[in-house]
């Protein structure tokens, strides 16, 4: 597969270089409200990872297969009343730069090495019954941050090296914006069904006007974006508009409510 997320000699603020760095471009989220991205997260482990295999060499140049849990695995944590998908762990992701790391779990499998020296405790079960390994991956947000995360990989009783959890997600610099020409992996589903919240692309507001461009950052408006910070993002958008010579119709709500200052266009129907 033709990996554009890797990228090499990515060189942070303190002059340190990183080769085959996963930059963290995907679209899966765009267009998509901040509520619903544990969905479409999970929606994507199921389509595209689920049972898939990444071969990787360690140190003495051997080659090592590491894959992702099939589908209906189940495994039980010492201790736990209840087992669970040994999938979900990845699928189930809460905060938002695990979400983009596990979009590119296939990838930073590619570009990890082994942490040496690590715990090899054994307390799921069969899933590492044979121990655990643990590699590192560097990856870069769309603004420029970048951080380690730790792969933790679980050696099963039948012979696989099965990826169980990324964590330890750990800001260890800043480094250059990566290109916006830069392609996003062709292998991201795609989320833009026409019900989203925010703009899709800033392209249908006129910035050649030096003004309304210099108002509008790519990369603050992605960042905005990235933390959930919808009501920053919308106030670029609509200062980048307003510049460009955009104005707002005026609406008039035709009753005699005057209890209410905005305007809310979602036709609501009853079930």
């Amino acid at each position: 597969d033709i990996k554009y997320s890797i990228k090499s000699g990515i060189t942070d603020n303190n002059g340190n270089t990183y080769d085959n760095v996963v930059v963290l471009d995907t679209d899966i989220f765009e267009g998509v409200k901040t509520r619903d991205w544990g969905k479409v997260l999970y929606e994507f482990v199921y389509n595209n990872l689920v049972g898939k295999q990444v071969t990787v060499f360690d140190e003495t140049q051997s080659k090592v297969t590491i894959e992702f849990a099939k589908a209906n695995e189940r495994v039980q944590k010492d201790g736990a009343k209840n087992s669970h998908k040994v999938i979900d762990k990845l699928s189930r992701k809460k905060d938002l730069n695990s979400r983009l790391a596990v979009a590119h779990a296939d990838e930073l499998i590619t570009v990890s090495k082994t942490i040496p020296n690590q715990s090899n405790e054994h307390n799921h079960q069969w899933l590492d019954e044979n121990g655990w390994s643990h590699r590192i991956a560097i990856i870069m947000k769309r603004d420029g941050t970048l951080l380690s995360a730790n792969l933790n990989v679980a050696h099963s009783k039948d012979g696989r090296d099965i990826l169980y959890d990324i964590n330890k997600i750990t800001t260890i610099g800043h480094g250059a914006v990566p290109s916006n020409s830069n392609k996003s992996r062709g292998s991201h589903i795609k989320t833009n069904n026409g019900k989203n919240n925010i703009p899709q692309s800033t392209s249908k507001i006129n910035t050649s006007d030096e003004s309304s461009s210099d108002r509008f950052n790519d990369s603050d408006y992605l960042s905005a974006v990235e933390r959930g910070d919808m009501a920053t993002a919308q106030k670029m958008v609509d200062e980048a508009a307003k510049a460009a010579g955009y104005t707002s119709p005026k609406l008039y709500h035709g009753t005699k409510n005057f209890g209410f200052t905005e305007f809310d266009l979602v036709l609501k129907t009853k079930p």
